[in-house]
């Protein structure tokens, strides 16, 4: 692995629950749309910007 361009932090807007050393891989469901299965990961720098969806009413 070559050096970081940014050291971070990063930010998920998932609801995996991970441990030291776990990782996030794409090929589960959506958070948005369940039935959708996501083909890639999605982080951010900003922690507002990692924010679960909530379901409209």
């Amino acid at each position: 692995m070559s050096v970081p361009l940014d050291e971070g932090p990063f930010f998920h807007g998932t609801t995996a629950e991970l441990g030291i050393g776990e990782s996030l891989t794409a090929g589960r469901p959506s958070n948005y749309r369940p039935e959708v299965v996501m083909n890639h990961i999605y982080v951010t720098a900003l922690v507002d910007g990692a924010g679960l969806p909530r379901k409209s009413l």
